[in-house]
């Protein structure tokens, strides 16, 4: 060959010149390469630490506001409660005051409500009239309705030992109890209560001849009796003021 071709010269130096630049550009471009490579790993890397602290953060942001609102609500609640305590003993005191007041009220009408008629004896909020006109049942509980009272009804042990006190114990008296007129097995009252307290003598009621249908108190104690037979009794009425 000699040094032309095509119309275009050039020479062995050229030629090298020419190569030199490839390889400059070559292992320019492969540096940079290198150099990128580099940094996208380091970029990635603080992109990664970056995220990972923000959900970090988020993550610590999240327990904060948590714990701050358990915290708020134990305080509301324990602000409740010490409410609701106030108030419970506070409607205690509001109890106990009106108790006091009611017992109060209730002694001072006891000093003003003393009195019963003449012929009558007063015993807790009642007073009672022992006869000594002899009656049957029926006809004792008409008297007892003629004067507004009632034939006795007895109550509790207080009243019984009172009753006894004022008796002649070795005579009889109606007392408002009688059998229940469908079930001869309960006894009730003039006012149709069912008994609770009873103070029965022994073997009684005994249901004798099967006629003993009305109550009367002897010698302390309750007995059952035919209606029909004559004996005193005892009226109760509340006392007035």
């Amino acid at each position: 060959m000699d040094g032309k071709s095509n119309g275009i010269g050039y020479s062995e130096k050229d030629n090298v010149v020419i190569t030199d630049d490839v390889f400059r550009t070559v292992e320019n471009n492969t540096m940079k390469g290198k150099f990128e490579s580099c940094f996208g790993k380091k970029r990635s890397l603080v992109f990664r630490i970056a995220l990972l602290a923000l959900i970090l953060l988020i993550v610590i942001l999240l327990i904060i506001i948590v714990c701050s609102y358990d915290s708020s609500i134990n305080g509301q609640l324990k602000i409740m409660n010490e409410q609701a305590s106030e108030s419970q003993k506070h409607g205690v005191e509001e109890l106990d005051n009106l108790k006091t007041k009611v017992t109060d009220l209730s002694d001072s009408m006891g000093k003003m409500c003393t009195m019963c008629s003449v012929g009558w004896h007063t015993i807790g909020a009642s007073c009672y009239y022992v006869s000594e006109e002899m009656r049957s049942w029926d006809e004792a509980q008409d008297e007892c309705n003629k004067v507004n009272s009632f034939l006795v009804k007895i109550k509790d042990r207080n009243e019984s030992d009172s009753l006894n006190a004022l008796i002649n114990r070795g005579r009889y008296y109606w007392i408002g109890l009688r059998r229940d007129a469908i079930d001869i097995h309960i006894w009730k009252w003039t006012d149709g209560t069912e008994v609770t307290f009873t103070n029965w003598g022994v073997n009684e009621p005994n249901f004798q001849l099967l006629h003993q249908h009305c109550g009367a108190l002897t010698k302390g104690a309750w007995d059952d009796r035919i209606c029909e037979n004559v004996w005193r009794y005892i009226c109760e009425k509340n006392r007035y003021c």
